[in-house]
């Protein structure tokens, strides 16, 4: 592995360590606020259950789409 290698696999484990720092502290402060509040765990969820859903879709809708456009894009490759 050279030095840049090395260096780059650094980076990302700190940006994976940093992000699951975020997202356990985040999920304490949801447990400390979902005692004071309860209806707010609801919230949460129903928000998080959203993004969830968004994000699926935009991930399938974008390969289904990527598979239907790729012919396209071949054939007016091809015809140049």
């Amino acid at each position: 592995m050279t030095n840049d290698e090395q260096k780059k696999a650094d980076a990302d484990l700190q940006t994976l360590s940093a992000l699951l720092m975020v997202v356990f502290l985040a999920t304490l402060l949801m447990g400390l606020i979902a005692m004071i509040l309860p209806a707010v765990l609801g919230i949460f969820l129903v928000v998080t259950g959203l993004g969830w859903f968004s994000l699926l879709h935009y991930a399938v809708w974008g390969w289904w789409l990527g598979r239907h456009l790729k012919p396209d894009v071949d054939a007016e490759t091809r015809s140049r």
